[in-house]
C-alpha cells in the first residue's frame, strides 16, 4: 500500500513536470484558453505520437491487475509528442508572474481530482488515474487559463485606467489601423508620412492588443505628442471594441479581410465585423476598396448604416479602373508609381521592388490627406520609404546568395508578392529555392491556400524547402520539386551544402517551435 502511494506521488510530481512543455504552448498562444487542446490534439497526429498515447492508456487500463505498468504509461507520456520541446528554441518558456498563476492553478486541479480519485477508488485504480488524469493536463491548464482571465483583465485595468488618463491629459489624434495583414506596414508608412509634420508617436512592434497599447500610452507619449498611430489586432469579436473604447480613434483605416484568422473566428464576415468595430467613434474612415468585402461597407459608412455615426470616407485603391470612384489611388507599374487624388494625377515615383505592397502606401497616403498635408509633400517623402522588418525584405549574403525574408505574419496574398519579389531576383543561372512551414490559422482554407502556394512555386521553376509537419501534406502534393525538413536548422544546413552565388532564396514565414 505505502510502496504504491509513493510510485503515485512520484508519478504525479512526473507529470507536473511534463506540463511544462503545454506551459510553454499556453504562453505563445498569448493565454487563450483552448489553445493549449488544440495544440496538443495537433502534435499528437505527427509523428506517430498518437501511438504514444494509445499505448499509455492501454497500459494504464492494465494496471488495474499490474499496477507498476503506470509507471511505463507515464514514461509514454513524457516522451510525447514527439519533437514537443520542453525548453524551446525559437520561443523559450519565460516563467513570469502569470505563467506561475497559470501552472499553479492547473497543477492544484490536477493534485485536487488525483487526491479525490485515491480517496475514494480501490488501490488498484491509483496507477490508472494518474494515467487518466495526466492525459487531461493539456485541458487543465486552458481550465485554468480560463479561471484566471477574469483576475488577470482586473489586474490590467490599473495601467489601462493610467492609460487612459494620460491620453486625456495629452490628447492627441489618435488614428487606428486594422486588417486581417498589411496593418504593421501601413502603421510603419503613415508614421513616415506624418512624423514630417507633427509630432507623431507610432505603436513599436506589434504591440497591438489592449495591454500592449496601454504600454506604448504610458511609456510613449509625451506632452508634445500630436497624433497617435495605433494598430489593432483582434482574435475575435470584442476585442477592438474594448481598445476603441477608451483610444477613440478619429481616423481609422481598414486595410484587408483575409482568412488569417479563420481558424478561429470561422468566417470572413465573422472577421469583417471584428475589425469593423475599430470605426465607433471615428470621424474619418480609409479603406481598401481593392477587397470585396471592405468596399461592399464604403457606402453604408458614410451614411451611418452600420450602427455609427455617419463619417467621411476615403477610398483607396491600385486599380486604375476606379479612378472616378476612390479617393485615393496608386497605380504602379514597372517600379513606377503614379498618384491619383480625387482622380486628378498628383504625382509619379519609384516604388521599388523592396518597399511595401502599393495598397499599404495608398491607404497610408488617405490617412496623411485627413491632416492636411498636401499632395505634392506626399508624393516628395514617397521617395525614400521605409521598409519593415522581415516583411519581404531583400539582402545578399556574403557568399553572394539573395536572401527575401518574408517570415512574419505569412498570408496569401503576402507569399505571392513576396514569391514575386523573390523571382525578380532571379539571374540566368540562378535558382530559386522557398524555405516555407506554410501558412497556418486559416481553418478550413489551410489546405487549399498552401497548395495554391506549393503551385506557384513550380510553375516558378522553384523548389521547395518545406519545414515541420503541420502543412507537409498540402505542399507536396502538387508534384513540386520539394524535400521535407523536421527543423529550421536541418534545412539551414542543406542551404549551406546545396546553395550557390546568385540563388535566390525565399523564407515564407517561420512558425516559432510550439508548431508541430
Amino acid at each position: 500500500m505505502y510502496i504504491l502511494l509513493i510510485v503515485v506521488i512520484l508519478e504525479a510530481l512526473a507529470v507536473a513536470v511534463g506540463a511544462i512543455r503545454y506551459l510553454r504552448i499556453a504562453q505563445r498562444e498569448h493565454y487563450i484558453a483552448f489553445s493549449v487542446s488544440r495544440f496538443a490534439i495537433r502534435w499528437y497526429k505527427f509523428n506517430g505520437s498518437y501511438f504514444f498515447l494509445i499505448f499509455a492508456f492501454t497500459a494504464a487500463i492494465i494496471s488495474f491487475w499490474f499496477w507498476p505498468l503506470s509507471i511505463l504509461s507515464i514514461i509514454f507520456l513524457l516522451v510525447s509528442p514527439l519533437y514537443l520541446s520542453y525548453k524551446g528554441k525559437t520561443s523559450k518558456l519565460v516563467f513570469t508572474r502569470r505563467l506561475k498563476v497559470i501552472a499553479g492553478t492547473s497543477w492544484l486541479i490536477y493534485f485536487l481530482l488525483l487526491l479525490t480519485i485515491t480517496l475514494i477508488s480501490p488501490e488498484k485504480l491509483y496507477g490508472a488515474s494518474v494515467v487518466v488524469l495526466a492525459i487531461l493536463i493539456p485541458f487543465f491548464i486552458d481550465l485554468a487559463l480560463l479561471i484566471n482571465s477574469p483576475i488577470e483583465n482586473s489586474l490590467s485595468r490599473k495601467y489601462l485606467f493610467q492609460a487612459q488618463k494620460k491620453l486625456k491629459e495629452i490628447d492627441p489624434v489618435v488614428v487606428g489601423i486594422t486588417g486581417s495583414y498589411g496593418k504593421t506596414s501601413t502603421k510603419v508608412l503613415a508614421g513616415h508620412f506624418l512624423s514630417h509634420f507633427k509630432e507623431t508617436v507610432v505603436s513599436p512592434k506589434s504591440f497591438n492588443n489592449k495591454n500592449g497599447l496601454s504600454r506604448t500610452v504610458l511609456e510613449n507619449l509625451h506632452h508634445r505628442t500630436n497624433v497617435f498611430v495605433a494598430e489593432m489586432g483582434t482574435y475575435g469579436k470584442g476585442e477592438i471594441k474594448q481598445m476603441v473604447s477608451w483610444l477613440k480613434p478619429e481616423v481609422a483605416a481598414l486595410v484587408s479581410i483575409g482568412p488569417v484568422h479563420l481558424e478561429r473566428m470561422k468566417t470572413l464576415e465573422n472577421i469583417l465585423n471584428a475589425k469593423s468595430e475599430i470605426f465607433e467613434f471615428a470621424k474619418y474612415a480609409v479603406l481598401n476598396v481593392d477587397n470585396e468585402l471592405i468596399s461592399n461597407i464604403a457606402d453604408k459608412l458614410k451614411n451611418g448604416e452600420l450602427g455609427f455615426d455617419p463619417m467621411r470616407v476615403c477610398k483607396c485603391s491600385v486599380d486604375q479602373a476606379k479612378l472616378e470612384t476612390a479617393d485615393v489611388v496608386l497605380v504602379a507599374n514597372n517600379e513606377v508609381a503614379k498618384l491619383y487624388i480625387n482622380a486628378q494625377p498628383v504625382g509619379e515615383f519609384s516604388l521599388g521592388t523592396d518597399n511595401a505592397p502599393a495598397i499599404n502606401v495608398a491607404i497610408a497616403i488617405g490617412i496623411s490627406l485627413y491632416f492636411g498635408i498636401k499632395s505634392e509633400e506626399l508624393v516628395n517623402l514617397t521617395q525614400n520609404l521605409p521598409t519593415v522588418d522581415h516583411r519581404a525584405t531583400v539582402t545578399v549574403a556574403e557568399n553572394g546568395i539573395v536572401l527575401v525574408d518574408d517570415t512574419f505574419n505569412s498570408n496569401p496574398a503576402g507569399a505571392e508578392l513576396a514569391l514575386a519579389r523573390a523571382k525578380s531576383r532571379l539571374k540566368l543561372k540562378s535558382k530559386l529555392y522557398v524555405v516555407t512551414p506554410g501558412m497556418v490559422e486559416m481553418g478550413s482554407l489551410q489546405y487549399d491556400a498552401n497548395r495554391k502556394f506549393a503551385r506557384l512555386v513550380k510553375e516558378s521553376d522553384g523548389m521547395l524547402l518545406v519545414v515541420k509537419n503541420t502543412n507537409k501534406k498540402a505542399l507536396l502534393s502538387v508534384g513540386a520539386r520539394s524535400k521535407w525538413f523536421v527543423n529550421r536548422q536541418e534545412v539551414t544546413s542543406w542551404i549551406k551544402d546545396n546553395c550557390n552565388s546568385d540563388d535566390v532564396i525565399l523564407f515564407e514565414n517561420d512558425l516559432p517551435d510550439h508548431y508541430p
